[in-house]
């Protein structure tokens, strides 16, 4: 199934662009697609940059769709556009 991944803040240094579509494996979860979206970028001809320190952040961000953000246990619906938000600091 086909969902819209876009990449926000920190994730800029490694993607050339920040909002891609891939195809994913039904049933996937957010655990799932945290480990297996370097490898699922590539299939859709989207160089990473720097893999280890992207995967890093990877782990650490939130993924987040139309209206919540998801838990790691949440499955992936068909046609939806995910929002990955690395963690901030700042006052």
């Amino acid at each position: 199934m086909n969902i819209k991944i876009k990449f926000f803040g920190g994730f800029e240094p490694y993607l050339r662009r920040t909002l891609c579509e891939i195809q994913i494996p039904a049933s996937l979860k957010i655990k799932d697609l945290r480990v297996q979206i370097c490898d699922l970028l590539a299939g859709a001809d989207i160089q990473v940059l720097d893999s280890e320190k992207f995967r890093e952040l990877v782990r650490l961000s939130a993924f987040a769709d139309e209206t919540q953000i998801l838990s790691d246990e949440a499955e992936v619906s068909q046609n939806t556009q995910l929002a990955v938000l690395p963690p901030v600091c700042g006052g």
